[in-house]
């Protein structure tokens, strides 16, 4: 489990790695691993799964299925999406007909009105799973999404009003200076922001 602003990297027991993004949980049953290999995930985590029998990571949204190859999934809330690195990935809703989505390396796929779109990217540009690199990226967001991620990476508290949280953000935020971070999110949308002596941010118009 990570707290906010926190990241690490796991090892499981069969060699596979896990990056553990801020404010989520991964959890398996080591007694059985070597029979089943499941993870349950709360949160966001990026997998870098040794070939070997069918590897599964659980959430609340859906399934994701391989058997070798590495790959990122964010499951929080209604938020889910999946992005294929290397390999190939089986994604399942558990709200729909049982219909598997598969991801070739480039791909993405996003919860929408409870189904799957598929996104291939280009072979210019295939989706990055840029958090890795601390780049956390947001296409028609609400700001309150927005808003929670900024809380998630820099362990900050945010207050604004509630008629700004439907606010749609198209745009990105890096994690490496909170002025900067903000910026990039409040400018675009014709916004201010203010930080006090204790650290708090207030979002305002």
């Amino acid at each position: 489990k990570t707290e906010y602003a926190q990241q690490l990297i796991e090892s499981l027991p069969d060699g596979s790695r896990v990056i553990i993004s801020p404010d989520s949980k991964i959890s398996y049953d080591n007694k059985v691993w070597n029979k089943e290999r499941t993870i349950q995930l709360e949160g966001t985590a990026f997998f870098e799964v040794k070939k070997g029998t069918k590897f599964t990571v659980k959430t609340a949204n859906g399934n994701v299925t391989v058997l070798g190859t590495s790959f990122s999934v964010t499951s929080r809330n209604q938020k889910f999406d999946v992005i294929c690195k290397t390999g190939k990935v089986a994604v399942k809703l558990y709200k729909v007909d049982g219909k598997e989505s598969i991801l070739l390396p480039g791909d993405k796929v996003t919860l929408k009105a409870d189904s799957l779109a598929f996104d291939d990217g280009s072979e210019e540009k295939p989706n990055p799973v840029t958090w890795l690199d601390g780049v956390y990226t947001f296409d028609s967001q609400p700001l309150s999404e927005v808003v929670s991620e900024l809380q998630r990476q820099f362990n900050i508290k945010i207050s604004m009003n509630n008629d700004l949280s439907a606010l749609m953000y198209t745009g990105f935020f890096r994690k490496n200076k909170l002025e900067e971070a903000l910026y990039s999110v409040t400018w675009p949308l014709g916004l201010k922001y203010s930080v006090d002596k204790s650290g708090n941010v207030t979002i305002s118009k």
